[in-house]
C-alpha cells in the first residue's frame, strides 16, 4: 500500500516540528496492523529522520510504502521532485525465492473455470 497518507504514524521522528497523533493516525495504525503490514522506510532506517514533504517550516513523512513481510526492501529513497510540494518516494525491494519447488512446470488447470462448484467459490470471495 503506498501513497501521500497526509498522516504520519509517529509524530515525534516523522514530522518536525514534532506532533500528537491524531484519530487518522490512529486508523491508518489500526489498518496497518489488521493487514499486518510494516512501514518499509522503518523496517529500514529504523529512526532516521526524512521528510518527504515540506511547507514553510513545517515538514513530514507524508509518502510511504506499507509493506507485508514477505517483502523484503532493500533501499528506499526520495527525490526531489520541483514540480510539487512532495518528493518522489522509490522503493527498491529484494527477489527472495523461499519456495521449494519440485520437477516439472506449474500448469494453470483452466478446465475448471467452467466448474459452477469454481464459480461459486469465486464469486464468494
Amino acid at each position: 500500500m503506498a501513497g501521500d497518507f497526509n498522516v504520519v504514524d509517529q509524530a515525534n521522528i516523522d514530522r518536525l516540528p514534532p506532533g500528537d497523533n491524531t484519530e487518522k493516525s490512529k486508523a491508518l495504525i489500526s489498518l496497518c496492523k489488521f493487514f499486518q503490514l510494516t512501514d518499509a522506510y522503518r523496517d529500514l532506517y529504523r529512526d532516521a529522520r526524512t521528510y518527504t514533504r515540506r511547507q514553510g517550516t513545517s515538514q513530514s513523512r507524508l509518502d510511504r510504502f506499507y509493506i507485508s513481510r514477505e517483502i523484503n526492501p532493500s533501499n528506499q529513497l526520495t527525490i526531489s521532485n520541483t514540480l510539487s510540494d512532495h518528493d518522489i518516494v522509490v522503493l527498491q525491494i529484494k527477489n527472495i525465492q523461499n519456495t521449494q519447488r519440485g520437477k516439472g512446470i506449474w500448469k494453470n488447470n483452466t478446465k475448471i473455470y467452467d466448474l459452477q462448484s469454481f464459480q461459486n467459490e469465486l464469486k464468494k470471495r
